[in-house]
């Protein structure tokens, strides 16, 4: 079916699989509340998106894992576009290698700490700007490795 005007849900990019649950609960309860915004029962909705009455009830009221044709069929159905976006690749692998050079560098300063010899946080921020300089200039096989 189309439909001439949109809502647009923006779902953002998510962070892990935890993130992932959330976002889908964020689009299933925007998604409830466009259903009573439009005043639309459950049984026109189920008739206009093609999922039946008990999966629309359901999905909409938190009660299942409800999958992407789904949630399509439903958005499509109340005027909603489910739209995905990206931070631009670069500014991306630039936070993912601060985020790791963090997390490197607190594990070292926790060894050198066991051992009496903790470092300054000046040493530290340093030591954190060298390693996201290593991360992205080095393979990109560095940066994603656990």
């Amino acid at each position: 079916m189309y439909y001439e005007s949109f809502m647009i849900l923006d779902c953002g990019p998510s962070r892990d699989w935890f993130g992932v649950g959330l976002m889908i609960s964020n689009i299933v309860r925007q998604l409830a509340d466009r259903r009573r915004e439009l005043g639309m029962t459950y049984s026109a909705l189920a008739a206009r998106s093609g999922v039946s009455e008990p999966t629309v009830n359901r999905t909409l009221n938190g009660r299942s894992n409800p999958s992407l044709s789904v949630l399509l069929a439903l958005a499509g159905a109340m005027g909603v576009e489910l739209k995905l976006s990206a931070e631009p690749a670069q500014s991306f692998r630039e936070r993912e290698a601060k985020e790791k050079a963090r997390r490197l560098v607190s594990l070292t300063q926790g060894t050198m700490a066991l051992e009496a010899q903790a470092m300054e946080d000046k040493t530290i921020k340093e030591l954190e700007r060298w390693t996201v300089h290593k991360l992205m200039a080095d393979s990109p096989r560095r940066l994603w490795a656990s």
